[in-house]
This record gives C-alpha cells, structure tokens and sequence, in this order.
C-alpha cells in the first residue's frame, strides 16, 4: 500500500528493462546531465506515468519516446510487483512499477539492437549479465536497481532447480494460444507444483513468500487476459497451504502434505465442468424445456464461437437431458486460429459417438464466418458465451468476435438469451475493464493466413509493416487482439458450478476476491531508507505476518492494514483481537474498514486513518495450534496477545478491541497485564464466568416464527466437521440481530465462504468450561486501569445488556455506549454510530 510522506513529492514511475532475445542480458542506460535526478546513474528505461495512463501504456510511451522501440521491435514479457520507497537525497517517495521487454531479432521482424536509439536523456547502454547488477556506489546504479530487477526476474533468488521449473512453466503458457483458460489453469498449477517440488529449503516465513511470489508470477507473467481463473484458483490452494506451512510438523511431511495438497486440487479441477453441464441443463430445463414442447418441432438453436471444452461438453450433456430432438448448432470460425472449426469438430465426433443414426436425435451444425454473426443469430434461443474474466460489473472478456455476435444477436433476434458459462473462479478482483490491458498477439498469424491463402499484394502490405516510420510518410500496422469485453447489460445470466447467478451474484465474488488478493499476494517492502523521520518497522507493513514463540511451540499470524496516508496522530496503532473460536478477521476486516480507510463505508468527517492489527488466535488460520487442545482457555489466549505486544516492539497497546469472544480476550489481557494498554474498546463482549440473567429474550425468540429456523439449527448443531459446523452456525446467524432478514446477508457476505473451525470451537469451549477459577474475569475487572469504551446493543440475545452494565459498573474509567434495535454486531445494524463513536473515544484526549 501507498504510504504518502508530506516531506517528500510522490512520483509513480515506469521502470522498464529490457533483455537480449535470448533473455541472457538485460541494457542499462546512462542517464545524461540533462535529467533532473540521478545523472550519469546506470538505469533502465524510465518515466513518469501520466494521470490518464495505466502503467503497461506509460512503459511503452517511455520506450517508444527514449529508444524508439516499438512492439514490431519488443515483447512485453513480464510485469513486476510495484513497490514504493524514500530516497531524502531527493526529496522523492517513488513508486515504482518494473517491466521486462524482450528484443525481437530480425527473424521475428524486428530491428535488433539497431532499432535501440537513445534521445537526449541517455548518454550511452551496454548489455548486463543480471547476476552483476548490484544495489551500491560501486556499480552506479540508480537506487533499488537490483530490486527493481528482481521483481521482473524473480527466479534469481530461487535456488537453481525452482528457476528452472519457473522459467519452463512461464515460457509454457505464454506459448500455448489454443487452451482455454480453465486448461491455462491447470497448466499454471502443474507449474507451481513442479516449482514447489524443487524447494527443498526449510518451510519457514521465507520460503512461504517466494512460493507466493511465484504464484504471482505463474497468474501475472503467464497469459494475464486469461488469468483470472488462474488467480482465483491460486488463491483457494494458497489458503490451504497457508494452514500446512504453519503447522508445527516434520520439514518433509509437510512437504509431502504440501504436494498431495497440490494434486488433490488439480484433482479437483476436473468435478467443475460436470457441476456447470449440471447448472446449463437444470437452466434450460426451467427456462426454455416449457416454450419448447408447445412448439409443433421442437428445437434447440444455438450461437456460439471459438472453443470451450465447457460449451462444448454442456451443450451435448444438456440436449441429452431434454426431450428435444433437433439441435441447431452455430459456430463462428475465429480466426486468426480458427478455434471455431476445432469445437465444431470436436461437437460433430462426440454428437456421433454418442447418439447414433438410429436414434431419433438429429444435429444441424453450421460454422459461419464471424463477419456473417447477424446471418447466423436468425432464430436462435442462446448465444453461448465463455469467459475468461468476469469484471466486478459483470461484464465479461472473451475472444474477439464475442461482442458483434451479441450485438447481431440482440438485433436480429431480440428474444434471444445472452448465458455466460463458465467457473467463478474466473471472476477478477475490483476494477475497470480498461485496467485490464489488451492481449495483443503477434501479427504474422494473420499475414500467415493471408499468404497462404496467395491474396494479391499482401507481400507489399507485409512489407509495408516493417517500413521505417523516420523516412516514411505512411504507417502500416496490423492488429491481433485475442480478447473483447461484453457489457453486463448485455448478458443475461451467469452459468457456473453454484446454479445461475446475476450480475450482483458477481460482484460480491469480486470483492472475496480482492480481500484474498490483499491477503496472499499483498507482499509489503520497506518504504523509507536512509535518515527520514518516516521510517517504520517491518513488522508494521501491510499484509500478511506471522511470528514464533518457542517456548509455547506456537507460530502466530496477524493481518496488518494501514491508512493511505499517514497523519502521526499519537493512537495511530488499534490492535484488534478476533474471537477464538475460529470465526476468523473477515468479518471484522470487513465491519471495521472505516477505521483505516476514513469514509469508505460510513459518513463520517474525521481523516484520521489508523494502522489495524487483527490477530489470529491460536489455531485459527496462520496461528499454529498449541500441542495439547487443553491450552485454549481464555488466559492461553489472552497470554498471546502479551507475546504479540513483544513482537511488536510496543511499551503498551494505544488501542485493543475486541469484540465478543474477541473482547472477553482483549478483556482478560486488560486484566492480566493492566499498564501494557491504553485503551480499551469493547464491542457486545462476552464475560466468562457471568450469566446474564435477564437472558429471557432469547428464550422468547423459540416461539417466533422469524426464529424458527435459527432455533433448529441450535438445536440440531453438528460439530463433526468445519463443513457441518459451518452450515450451523450459518443457520443460527438471525438470532444474534434484531432485525435478521435485513443484516444476515450482510453479515454472510462479511464472512465469505471461509470455513469455521469446529477444533477451535470445542476446545476452546471446553477449556474455559474447565477454569479452575471460573469467575476470575468477573472478580478482576476492578483491575483494568485502560480507558475503556463498552458498546453494546440492548437486543444482543447472544451476551445480554448484563454484561455491559456490570464491565461498565467495576471498571474506573469505563464509558458505556448502548443502541436500540440493535443485536450483537452493532458495526452491521448501527454502523455510523459504532465507528464514530470510535473514532471519538480514541481521539479523546486524556
């Protein structure tokens, strides 16, 4: 994240270097004594990105203008993670965004180092063997050019056997121009996997980045148009590798678990098209069987194009499904590669095999040329689309052609319906459709086709490509992008493994997305170095940290979020303590944004952005769980946090929330260790050891038919795996709101799909039901001496205005904060008011 620093002027750059053709150097240039920072400095090709530019365009203007290279005469290969750093010599904070482009040498129509022609801000390049690059005075290098480097040539600090498999598994995909992105996918995954075998070093801190790093790399350096499916799918393994790497096992039975891990989830690749097929058939079934059977022949007629082994298979499942006799198939070819055809093949030998000339099925199969999509999209019922991203909108970028085909459809046969079949998983993270650049492919594969085809002048057209632009008054260029997006507003449902979804079905998938992205691929680097005020210490960095502590046998992990801008105000630090019965930080991630990112959700006026800690407890997703199950007691865990203050290097918590079983935690550290907090904020909190007696609420909700359900699940609770305690607890959610039917679904899209801990749960459980001293949280509340802050909600069924009104009554210095109609999540039913009232406690001054 961008940490803004008033002292310096912040510069987002371009820094863009370039490689020999056959990736075995890279050029640096010399910059003049004309440029305003860092003359005479080895470096590569550099510059500002302009308001209105995305950094991919920046790096080609920059190029293009300081060497004249142009895409005739490079490839973009690789794109690396930006980082951000001071340098007070200049009173600058960069941000930089690294790119590698590859020289074309003339057998691929390029220039070669001739077409390398420095302006005014260069004095002279020379090719360098990347392992000589170094970050000192003696090279004379700009500052972090090593770094730099390193982002787009990741496999150098890998050892010799996970480079190599990186290098092939890259090199693999961006070749392959025919799969799909759900066999790219798979493809990405059998990479990762041949790299993680190669990793032979021990399975610590350091090693779980570079794996991440070079999942990163497989999503961003692969076939990127085509990646959303690979990040998503990257991002489900990565959480379930994220428990193994912190387990506290055997170095080689976690590597073993890590790679049957592996396959289990290539494994699994292969159930996701059945669950579509299944999805496709029960749509048509619903939507288009009834209209059907009243037609005197009934028919199905579909518009589809290029391949998709999704489309392909589901369109033969369904109609094997349906009481139709005729299908009526149009393909449109695809060029440049023609993939139409390959489907309209691969459709016409399965439909053989499968249904015989006796049968009473009949198959009519058309490839169209794609210039003819309106002739072909007369009469049809479907224009079946695949994707291979799905944006936060909904709308979706598939092969160049799609978008004509839709609209011709649209136009010619408006009853026509628009499906996008395809896996969530390729649905991307937030942002506009125009952040996603487009793919664009070498041009010989269509003067290829147009010389074989012997067409009159193409020779001279072709040759017409590679005139030089500096002695010529005309341009030639010829255009290969793969992909197109089609507007949400256009297509009317998403077919994927969960049913049929629409566009708002979408959007939240995008947003679990994003949190997972930030969560596994947010790597965090210092942003300051030299003598600046500004420095801070990494164990502050946003994103994802984890911790040892020997002597417990334990590995903490804690989530750290921090504002866009820095305002040094004196509780700049809140520490926040997730329950232990492993709901996990999404919930409260989500909830408490406001408190970092001023205004996002809420209306509040205060600026004040705060650094977030969340803090897994033991046994909850990167926190390590202890030896023995009977160590989960409510002081366990509240011992951690004295642990996290440690690593943190805090004389005492500014700030430390919780909220419920969070806060009975956050409570009973106020308690063990009075002068090591601040403040203290408390959010509908349990009290262990006290029985609200006035409970009676809860009671009454069983003969309310708004609670039935909920009180089934209670009553019905499984607990024998984290699937059958999830699906509990997800039932049991309307009896912790007043109003259920309108904060439930907020609460679940908070949650995510994320899978509850039935170990965490029983163990904890049965730990603070075994206290030898149960009523110690109730006697020793007189000995917090933090501020404190109680908010509760009076309709909380689950803890009881009880509890508040006795913390309130034995802490010195408490405040106590209730709401009307509102249950135990006050942030969802009364969000304005619990942030800002928040925001004023901590601001308060003492």
């Amino acid at each position: 994240m961008n940490q803004g620093n008033p002292e310096f002027q912040q510069r987002s750059v371009v820094s863009s270097f370039i490689s020999d053709a056959g990736e075995t150097k890279v050029a640096l240039f010399r910059r003049s004594e004309k440029v305003n920072t860092y003359q005479h400095h080895l470096a590569p090709i550099s510059g500002s990105i302009e308001s209105h530019e995305i950094p991919a365009a920046a790096a080609w203007r920059e190029l293009k203008e300081e060497t004249t290279l142009t895409p005739r005469d490079v490839d973009l290969w690789r794109t690396g993670k930006p980082y951000t750093f001071c340098d007070p010599s200049v009173g600058r904070q960069w941000t930089v965004f690294p790119f590698l482009f590859r020289l074309k040498d003339g057998d691929e129509g390029g220039r070669g180092e001739s077409g390398i022609q420095i302006d005014w801000e260069h004095e002279s390049w020379e090719w360098y063997s990347p392992d000589t690059i170094q970050d000192d005075e003696k090279f004379g290098g700009v500052p972090r050019l090593k770094q730099s480097l390193r982002r787009v040539c990741f496999e150098s600090d890998m050892n010799e056997g996970a480079s190599k498999a990186l290098i092939s598994g890259l090199r693999l995909l961006k070749a392959d121009h025919q799969s799909g992105s759900h066999e790219l996918t798979s493809i990405a995954l059998r990479a990762f996997r041949d790299v993680i075998a190669q990793m032979s070093e021990d399975i610590d801190g350091k090693w779980w980045e570079t794996a991440r790093m070079a999942a990163w790399h497989l999503w961003k350096n692969g076939r990127e148009s085509m990646g959303a499916a690979t990040l998503n799918a990257f991002l489900g393994l990565l959480a379930d590798m994220e428990e193994i790497v912190h387990e506290a096992l055997d170095r080689n039975v976690k590597w073993e678990c890590l790679l049957a891990l592996l396959d289990h989830h290539l494994d699994k690749r292969k159930d996701m098209p059945m669950r579509i097929k299944r999805s496709f058939g029960a749509y048509l079934e619903c939507n288009f069987l009834p209209t059907a059977q009243s037609q005197p022949t009934p028919s199905l007629v579909i518009l589809s194009l290029s391949a998709s082994s999704t489309i392909r298979d589901s369109i033969l499942e369904a109609f094997a499904s349906l009481p139709i006799p005729n299908l009526d198939l149009r393909i449109l070819e695809s060029r440049p590669l023609c993939e139409g055809v390959n489907m309209a093949s691969s459709i016409l030998s399965a439909f053989q095999s499968r249904f015989p000339s006796s049968s009473d099925r009949h198959l009519e199969l058309t490839v169209h040329t794609d210039a003819s999509a309106a002739l072909a999209s007369k009469e049809v019922d479907f224009v079946l689309l695949g994707a291979d991203r799905i944006s936060d909108s909904g709308s979706v970028s598939n092969k160049t052609g799609s978008l004509p085909a839709v609209l011709s459809a649209k136009h010619v046969c408006p009853a026509a319906k628009v499906l996008v079949l395809s896996e969530l998983e390729k649905v991307a993270e937030p942002g506009t459709e125009s952040s996603h650049s487009h793919e664009e492919n070498d041009p010989k594969e269509l003067v290829g086709c147009w010389l074989q085809s012997g067409i009159k002048g193409v020779k001279m057209f072709a040759e017409g490509t590679s005139a030089d632009r500096d002695n010529t008054n005309y341009a030639v260029e010829v255009k290969n992008i793969y992909f197109e997006w089609v507007p949400a507003e256009l297509i009317d449902a998403y077919i994927c493994e969960e049913g049929t979804l629409d566009a708002s079905a979408i959007q939240e998938k995008a947003q679990q997305v994003k949190q997972k992205v930030d969560r596994y691929f947010a790597f965090t680097y210092p942003l300051c170095f030299s003598t600046s005020r500004f420095q801070m210490s990494e164990v502050l960095y946003t994103g994802i940290h984890t911790f040892s502590v020997p002597s417990k046998e334990l590995v903490f992990e804690y989530i750290v979020h921090r504002p866009f801008t820095e305002n040094g105000y004196p509780h700049s630090i809140i520490v926040v303590q997730c329950p232990g019965w492993g709901l996990g930080s999404e919930y409260l991630e989500n909830g408490l944004q406001d408190l970092w990112r001023p205004g996002i959700h809420t209306s509040t006026t205060s600026t004040n952005g705060y650094t977030v800690i969340f803090f897994h407890p033991r046994g909850t997703d990167g926190s390590s769980r202890p030896p023995a199950s009977q160590m989960s007691s409510m002081p366990d865990l509240a011992s951690d946090l004295e642990d996290l203050r440690q690593h943190l290097h805090l004389e005492q918590y500014p700030v430390l929330l919780g909220h419920s079983n969070g806060g009975a935690i956050a409570l009973g550290y106020a308690e063990m260790y009075p002068s090591r907090v601040g403040k203290l904020v408390l959010l509908d909190h349990q009290l262990v050891g006290f029985q609200d007696k006035r409970l009676l609420l809860l009671e009454a909700t069983r003969i309310d038919p708004l609670y039935q359900d909920a009180w089934d699940s209670v009553l019905d609770r499984q607990t024998g795996s984290d699937d059958e305690f999830t699906t509990s607890v997800r039932g049991m959610w309307p009896l912790y709101f007043f109003d259920p039917q309108q904060y439930v679904p907020e609460l679940l899209r908070a949650i995510g799909d994320r899978k509850l801990s039935v170990w965490c749960y029983q163990a904890q459980g049965r730990c603070d039901k075994e206290l030898l001293h149960p009523m110690q949280m109730v006697d020793r509340l007189g000995d917090i001496q933090a501020e404190t802050l109680i908010i509760f909600g009076c309709e909380d069924m689950i803890c009881g205005i009880g509890i508040a009104e006795r913390t309130a009554k034995d802490i010195q210095k408490s405040q106590l904060i209730t709401y009307g109609k509102c249950g135990h999540f006050p942030w969802i039913e009364k969000r304005d008011e619990t942030i800002s009232d928040i925001r004023k406690f901590i601001e308060k001054k003492e």
